[in-house]
């Protein structure tokens, strides 16, 4: 029953930048997998879900059924078409990061479509950043006895 449920691979990256895999099933938000190798993370995203069904099956829990994918409308593959610089330029970038081409398409089409940050919510953020920034700097001028008479004059003579 393990093998009938669909999943997708995709990375994650820490925020001290540590790249991982991340395998979810596409029926089951509440099992993946994590790992350093992409089979390391099949490999653990199949025990949890061997544990996940287990615990249900004890516990009269309904659980779904895979969904098919045999009458889906999606086959998974499409064609791409993209000018040759472009073309390089993934390709150089997948063996820097030690993997295919078509593996660095699907993670960044799956970032780029699951992002749940819009234009206008990544402008929001990035100027209440650029704000806190601002604010931080100027509290520290203000800490220096140079410029701190500066700052006090400048701050009079705007009140």
């Amino acid at each position: 029953m393990n093998e009938d449920y669909r999943f997708e691979v995709y990375t994650e990256y820490s925020g001290y930048g540590d790249k991982v895999y991340v395998v979810k099933y596409f029926d089951l938000d509440n099992v993946i997998g994590v790992g350093d190798t992409i089979d390391e993370a099949i490999r653990e995203a199949k025990g949890n879900l061997d544990v996940f069904l287990d615990y249900c099956k004890k516990n009269n829990i309904s659980v779904p059924s895979p969904s098919s994918h045999e009458d889906s409308n999606y086959s998974g593959k499409i064609t791409v078409r993209m000018s040759r610089k472009l073309h390089k330029l993934v390709d150089e970038r997948a063996k820097r990061e030690g993997i295919s081409i078509n593996l660095l398409l699907n993670e960044a089409i799956s970032n780029y479509v699951s992002s749940a940050n819009t234009g206008e919510s990544i402008v929001e953020e990035s100027a209440v950043k650029v704000s806190e920034l601002v604010k931080d700097a100027l509290e520290d001028m203000h800490n220096y006895p140079n410029v701190k008479n500066n700052w006090i004059e400048i701050r009079d003579t705007k009140s």
